[in-house]
């Protein structure tokens, strides 16, 4: 194993605990003009669904990263499997989170 793959799972383990912190301390990470912000934009939302969906797409992140970390993946394909992640993250983000 190279550096850059202590690098990605060096990345997984931060991101998995700040979904994780996220989920815990929500109060703390998302104030209430985030929520504002979120209900101008789609509407009525549901607040603890959101707050888990934003956890869900970190946990799945810091999934990629160990994953890549451990199969020495390249940054291409990593890049690939996150821009994904992104895509299906708009696609879903509406319909999850909405009541």
């Amino acid at each position: 194993m190279t550096n850059i793959n202590y690098l990605y799972i060096l990345f997984a383990v931060v991101t998995f605990i700040l979904s994780i912190a996220q989920i815990k301390f929500s109060n703390i990470f998302y104030k209430e003009d985030y929520f504002k912000r979120l209900s101008t934009r789609f509407g009525k939302i549901d607040k603890e669904k959101a707050v888990k969906f934003e956890a869900i797409t970190s946990i799945l992140m810091s999934v990629i990263f160990l994953i890549g970390g451990f199969l020495n993946l390249p940054l291409k394909t990593l890049s690939i499997c996150i821009l994904i992640l992104a895509v299906a993250y708009t696609i879903f983000r509406k319909t999850y989170i909405t009541k």
